[in-house]
């Protein structure tokens, strides 16, 4: 089978089960109870299939070239078990995709941007930012067959990233409803969405192989705002109209989904292992994120994982604190902020995306979009898939 990128829609992902009978199999991480867990035997991950959630609005457009600069070195050392001084089993399969953060706004409200249900979690098309490329639907790319370097941005530029060149995104970000939205079966109701169906069995058909490893990863300079009422989101209408559009999220917690559904439900689509991986490139402060910081606490303890955590979100710059409450104007003062080109760009903190990251223990992974590039958190991102695709046994 050759390899590199190309514009199948389905094929059937590679798996293996353990040979062994004598081998350990896996207890489901989602299952709380002490007897009654489904059992099975470990799985030998040939897949990955990684879904980037990306803020559209236009604060967040100087940081995605630096993603996409990252996305070669990602796909290189997943199929080559390589990347620097980490080894790893590769495997023989990726799909990437990508979606935003847009959700879209408070019903049948008109507005400039936050224009219906948003992006609703449906795949980028390449046509849809004016990328010009073979690849048209379903809206992912696909890479498989043998490990092959892929050195070159332009071997994954037909990935849509840089959405602010194009459009403008709705500003209250809602990446933890996309993503959910965007990987849930089609048709399966036991989870509710205020508007439709998942799209995991229809626009977005074809990505999710069948217990592949799935990674999440959501880049936004901004914390979720994943509405359980979107009338907090009206801008001209209702309750809410008098208070700043920049701090309704922060001013009706009560209004917002529950961060625990993202980490139930995401665990869902694998109930009978744990393979997902949730990272976060938000505004958590960079020294909070540093290789040193992370030496500090042993991850695969879950104990020491959760203190990580724990102690991120009690850091001072990870407090939420408001700047002109009461006026039009009004917004979160920064948790962190880097200069680029001479021009300080600022971060919010991000709460509740590093508690849903909390959830996963070992396999939630944070960095910060206030450094120069994303270097370090592609590295921490390749390590926990590294450890998945080794304690599995992939090829």
């Amino acid at each position: 089978m050759g390899s590199g990128f190309r514009t199948k829609s389905w094929y059937a992902a590679s798996l293996l089960w353990a040979a062994c009978a004598s081998e350990p199999t896996l207890v489901a991480s989602n299952c709380d109870q002490s007897g009654g867990c489904v059992k099975q035997e470990a799985l030998r991950i040939d897949a990955v299939d990684i879904l980037l959630v990306i803020d559209d609005s236009p604060s967040i457009a100087h940081k995605t070239a630096q993603l996409k600069a990252e996305l070669p070195r990602m796909l290189t050392a997943i199929t080559t078990g390589e990347d620097g001084t980490a080894s790893f089993p590769p495997a023989r399969s990726v799909h990437v995709a990508v979606t935003t953060a847009d959700m879209g706004g408070a019903p049948d409200e008109p507005h400039p941007v936050c224009v219906g249900g948003g992006q609703d979690g449906v795949f980028v098309r390449p046509g849809d930012v004016g990328v010009t490329c073979d690849v048209s639907y379903p809206g992912y790319l696909a890479y498989e067959g043998g490990p092959a370097a892929l050195s070159a941005v332009e071997s994954v530029g037909c990935v849509p990233l840089v959405f602010a060149d194009t459009k403008a995104g709705c500003g209250f970000e809602q990446p933890l409803e996309a993503a959910l939205k965007a990987l849930w079966p089609s048709g399966d109701d036991s989870v509710t969405f205020n508007t439709g169906s998942g799209h995991g069995g229809l626009q977005n058909a074809g990505f999710l192989r069948e217990n592949s490893l799935l990674v999440v990863i959501v880049v936004s300079d901004e914390d979720d705002c994943s509405a359980a009422d979107p009338e907090i989101l009206a801008l001209t209408r209702g309750d809410y109209r008098q208070q700043a559009p920049n701090l309704r999220c922060y001013l009706n917690p009560e209004k917002l989904q529950q961060p625990q559904r993202y980490v139930d439900h995401l665990k869902r689509l694998r109930p009978h292992n744990d393979n997902v991986i949730f990272a976060v490139i938000g505004g958590v402060p960079a020294d909070l994120v540093s290789d040193e910081r992370r030496a500090a606490y042993d991850f695969n303890d879950p104990a020491q994982a959760d203190r990580y955590f724990a102690e991120v979100l009690a850091a001072r710059d990870m407090q939420e604190r408001a700047e002109n409450e009461q006026e039009a104007i009004g917004r979160l003062l920064p948790s962190c902020a880097t200069d680029i080109d001479g021009t300080l760009h600022a971060a919010t903190p991000p709460r509740r995306l590093v508690e849903v990251a909390r959830g996963f223990g070992s396999q939630g992974v944070l960095g910060s979009i206030c450094t120069p590039d994303f270097g370090a958190t592609t590295g921490h991102i390749i390590r926990a898939l590294g450890e998945k695709l080794s304690a599995t046994g992939a090829n």
